[in-house]
């Protein structure tokens, strides 16, 4: 692992996702071998100079971004997230959605839509509330560096995210909500120090512009 992060600071992100890949399938022969049933059961019986949870989302991150100059680690990123899901289907619940949207936005990349759409489809309809889910499912057809990018559709998810019933998870996604429907009406999107189009007090807010986002205020009174 260390070597890894050694080669990142010199720049050969590459080569650190080659020996990061390497080191992965040393780690699930360990769990193979121990009977090991979770992450932290295992950061909790080695406790090397890295924590497995830390770990293995960097190896994520960084397969994404070596994934953008040779597909290659897109697929390995798409088997890793696989693998870690099968295995660690509970645990850490910022650790699993993380790790969907990888899975998600990897196939997205490599051009596999449907596979992609059909799995935030079924996230969702398991946990229509889990507001990321929203953005990242819409933020396929906004970032994609492939040809599929899609104003309309971006904008169409965020409205069926919004238009949930009960208030989406955490206020961060409804902030992010809030930028991605101006930026998907070709808008500037919504300042940081709050969003002056908006009027209302609640979850759910009018926008002069003429569609509906969904906005929040933190704990220090600025909008998210």
């Amino acid at each position: 692992m260390q070597d890894g992060y050694d080669l990142l600071a010199s720049g050969r992100a590459t080569d650190a996702c080659r020996i990061w890949l390497e080191a992965w399938r040393d780690v699930l022969g360990i769990f193979d071998k121990s009977g090991m049933q979770s992450i932290q059961e295992f950061d909790e019986r080695f406790g090397g100079t890295h924590y497995l949870f830390n770990w293995i989302q960097d190896l994520e991150d960084e397969l994404w971004n070596a994934g953008m100059s040779d597909r290659q680690f897109l697929t390995a990123r798409i088997a890793v997230c696989e693998e870690a899901m099968r295995r660690f289907p509970t645990g850490d619940e910022s650790l699993i959605e993380n790790r969907r949207r990888a899975l998600a936005e990897s196939y997205y990349e490599l051009g596999e839509t449907g596979k992609a759409e059909a799995l935030y489809r079924e996230w969702l309809k398991v946990d229509p509330r889990w507001g990321w889910g929203w953005v990242s499912w819409s933020d396929r057809y906004r970032f994609t560096r492939t040809e599929l990018r899609d104003w309309g559709r971006c904008e169409q998810l965020l409205r069926e995210g919004l238009a949930i019933a009960e208030p989406l998870r955490n206020h961060r996604p409804a902030g992010r909500c809030v930028r991605r429907a101006g930026a998907c009406r070709g808008g500037q999107g919504v300042p940081a120090a709050g969003p002056p189009q908006c009027r209302g007090d609640g979850d759910l807010a009018e926008c002069q512009l003429g569609w509906h986002c969904l906005a929040t205020k933190d704990e220090d009174g600025l909008w998210r």
